[in-house]
């Protein structure tokens, strides 16, 4: 088993399909390709999930996963996947990750004067030929009330939205863009109003 640490977690809302690549475990192996590929998910609780394989090409299987309860926050999700290769060899690849909201902090503070557009960029999340559909925003006030921003022109993968403060304090502004492939990638983002 080859095992593998994400390289960010997976939030909540956010639908993912992960790249497994086969491809290091068969250098050794000339003319012997991955043809299929299983996999399953294993929370820390322990109760197995069956994620969908969406594609196996070029020995790189696209496993995807749903979105999961804000209550499945935990580090040591397993994400296994078992590809059977040409030679009816099985190789096994495990991804280690963790379901956490990836949290950006803005060095940026904008006060109750002024109207701020804050970026969201998802470009990590756009595999080749994967665009931005759609992306929807949550402001949460240091009260705990709500609001929904709206998005502003998509563009290269970013994703404009303006916040004109009303409150100070810490506020979060949660993005959840959603992908042509079906994916969902969100980003939250916390600043502070001190003005």
């Amino acid at each position: 088993m080859d095992t593998r640490v994400a390289d960010r977690p997976q939030a909540p809302a956010e639908i993912r399909s992960w790249e497994v690549d086969f491809g290091p475990l068969l250098t050794s192996k000339t003319g012997v390709t991955v043809s299929s590929a299983t996999a399953t998910h294993t929370p820390p609780s322990g109760s197995a999930l069956t994620p969908t394989v969406l594609s196996v090409t070029t020995n790189v299987a696209l496993v995807r996963l749903p979105a999961f309860a804000v209550g499945a926050i935990a580090d040591g999700h397993f994400l296994d996947v078992l590809a059977t290769c040409s030679n009816s060899e099985i190789l096994h690849v495990r991804l280690v990750f963790n379901v956490a909201y990836l949290v950006v902090t803005s060095p940026l503070n904008p006060s109750t004067s002024e109207t701020f557009q804050f970026d969201f960029d998802y470009n990590n999340d756009l595999r080749s030929g994967v665009t931005i559909s759609s992306a929807a925003f949550t402001l949460t006030l240091p009260s705990g009330t709500t609001s929904a921003p709206s998005a502003g022109t998509i563009a290269s993968g970013i994703v404009p939205v303006s916040i004109t403060p009303t409150v100070k304090g810490v506020q979060t502004l949660d993005g959840l863009a959603t992908l042509s492939d079906g994916d969902k990638s969100a980003i939250r983002l916390k600043y502070t109003v001190s003005v």
